[in-house]
């Protein structure tokens, strides 16, 4: 069984959106705070000079020294695959605790949150609902040498022409001329109208990088070009450099996906442009369990990427909320 690990759409690269503890940068603990933890009298006053509440948390001492205790013990990995017990009523700060120990060990580490109330389910077991999460909590970041086209857009015209068979003489793409331009040089594609599809879908302009795989034919948008950053004075974009050498060249393209993204990429192939598939698509159940099978011939496919030195395990946190409303078959399985 072939499993694809290249082109999938990661669920975590959308912006992330301003929420209740997006704020949070870390524990804001000073490590100085071993030094002085067997002095006796240690008054409140000092005890607070070596927290820093410029990282979003502010109070609760006494649980983010405890919490970077945790952090240690994580980045020594004496901790793996254990779990760690946050007790405390409604609105104690658990949930700011947790993100709060994820964002102290990597700021970009993956953080994925799970209610006890997720679990059940009438299509699904339980027990798949929590080894999604886990899967999704793992990330792989594969790197890739691929020949591609990388430049800035230059100019971009689009060929149409009319429809034979079309009644009311409606223009359809017969092609796209595109001039990418680097630092060496500039070069004009003529590209199929499969790849104009990908260029409205990523919302590529004039002025924008962007690279084309050669093979694949997939788009992939960088950012905006450097000399474009003073055209306005508050602009939500990425700025980047002008691409160096040639036009066609070899790129190392790193893509960072999670376990679940490559199940799924695995699990239900893309649908097709026809009626029949985009039908049946809509036709199958909204949500199917993934077979073990796939799994492990996915984890085999991970793990020979892992011994070529061409993908890296990134582990993440898994929050589960409101833990006490999981049942026994829950709380078994996650004893394994």
């Amino acid at each position: 069984m072939e499993v694809n690990l290249s082109n999938i759409n990661s669920s975590d690269n959308k912006k992330e959106r301003i929420n209740i503890h997006s704020h949070i940068k870390g524990l804001g603990v000073n490590t100085n705070i071993y030094m002085h933890e067997e002095e006796i009298g240690l008054s409140d006053e000092r005890y607070s000079m070596f927290f820093d509440n410029t990282c979003g948390l502010i109070g609760q001492y006494k649980a983010r020294e405890a919490s970077l205790f945790l952090v240690d013990l994580i980045k020594q990995k004496k901790l793996a695959g254990k779990c760690i017990l946050l007790a405390g009523p409604s609105g104690s700060g658990k949930s700011a605790l947790a993100i709060g120990i994820s964002r102290e060990i990597n700021k970009k580490m993956p953080f994925v949150f799970l209610s006890g109330a997720e679990v059940y389910s009438n299509e699904i077991k339980k027990t798949e609902v929590i080894l999604e999460a886990f899967r999704k909590s793992i990330h792989i970041k594969i790197k890739e040498e691929k020949l591609v086209y990388e430049g800035e857009v230059m100019d971009m015209v689009v060929e149409e022409n009319e429809c034979v068979y079309s009644l009311n003489k409606a223009k359809q793409i017969n092609a796209i001329i595109l001039t990418l331009k680097t630092v060496k040089g500039s070069k004009t594609l003529r590209l199929a109208p499969k790849i104009h599809e990908q260029i409205v879908r990523e919302k590529i302009k004039l002025g924008d990088v962007i690279y084309i795989e050669t093979n694949t034919g997939h788009v992939k948008r960088v950012g905006r070009c450097n000399a474009y950053s003073k055209e306005y004075d508050i602009e939500f974009d990425e700025y980047v450099s002008l691409p160096k050498g040639e036009v066609h060249k070899k790129k190392e393209v790193i893509q960072q996906i999670s376990l679940h993204d490559i199940d799924l990429a695995n699990a239900n192939p893309t649908v097709g442009e026809d009626l029949a598939s985009v039908l049946n698509s809509y036709l199958r159940p909204k949500k199917t369990e993934i077979t073990e099978k796939l799994r492990v011939e996915i984890n085999k496919t991970v793990n020979k990427f892992l011994e070529m030195g061409l993908a890296d395990i990134i582990p993440g946190v898994l929050y589960i909320d409101e833990a006490h409303m999981l049942d026994i078959e829950c709380f078994s399985y996650l004893n394994r």
